[in-house]
């Protein structure tokens, strides 16, 4: 897929990052409940892994120091109608590219399995069954683990890991969850195990891989018989912008390009 170029150089990029951590850090202090982000003229609201969002406002505004906070530029919003959105009196216009209504159905981790089923392409993916007897029939290694998930939770917000055992003896299910065979040889990043969140740009028949990226590092050393939730789960603390080194941006890590490859 094509890439979309990074604009600045290497150095500005570094003075980008220390713009965008500074700019966090006097939100953080001034205002908890605030969302609202500024860099430059350009506004901007996200709810996770804001460190390449951050990079790409203040480049946009080193890019256009001719724009102030005069030209009423719209304020950009990854959020869905559950957030807390600024006011109008905040910004003269709101551009939300997403609506729940859209990203919902693909976030219905029960309704996302059966769609990868009926579309033949569920083995690109982690094995996802509907009850306990369907894992225990399709899985046969003592060591498995599983990870049970609320279908329409996000965040790591209700997420058990069990044994295979622990299915076969009754674990208690919600009628709504699905259960994922955990994935346990998997690279790690300084030990601990890693999430890598790409992104995708889809226009006109066509899709744009990002050159930029985010990888979420767990805070303990990994082991793959762990049944600890922070070994395991990826979940919301560790998208904060404040993780220091949970939160890295990808394209800066020695692996990144390797892993965009991929």
């Amino acid at each position: 897929a094509p890439l979309i170029p990074t604009v600045l150089g290497v150095a500005a990029l570094v003075a980008v990052l220390q713009a965008a951590a500074s700019q966090n850090s006097r939100d953080q202090t001034s205002s908890t409940s605030s969302i609202l982000q500024r860099a430059g003229p350009f506004q901007y609201c996200v709810d996770r892994c804001s460190v390449n969002f951050d990079q790409a406002f203040f480049q946009l505004a080193a890019m256009h120091p001719e724009l102030t906070a005069e030209d009423e530029i719209p304020a950009f919003a990854y959020l869905g109608d559950t957030e807390p959105l600024p006011s109008e009196q905040a910004t003269p216009a709101l551009r939300q590219l997403l609506h729940r209504s859209v990203t919902d159905p693909f976030d219905d981790k029960r309704r996302m399995s059966l769609k990868l089923r009926e579309a033949g392409c569920e083995s690109a993916f982690a094995a996802s069954y509907l009850c306990a007897e369907e894992a225990l029939q399709a899985t046969s290694q003592m060591d498995d683990l599983f990870f049970l998930k609320p279908c329409c939770s996000s965040g790591g917000r209700g997420i058990r890991v069990v044994t295979r055992q622990q299915l076969q003896e009754g674990v208690e299910l919600g009628p709504e969850d699905v259960i994922q065979k955990a994935v346990q040889d998997v690279e790690t990043v300084d030990s601990r195990k890693a999430v890598l969140r790409f992104y995708l740009l889809i226009h006109n028949g066509h899709i744009f891989l990002h050159r930029r990226g985010v990888v979420v590092v767990h805070v303990k050393p990994y082991d793959a018989s762990s049944l600890d939730y922070e070994v395991q789960v990826c979940h919301d603390e560790m998208h904060d912008s404040g993780a220091g080194d949970q939160l890295r941006a990808l394209q800066l890590q020695p692996e990144g390009e390797r892993w965009l490859a991929a």
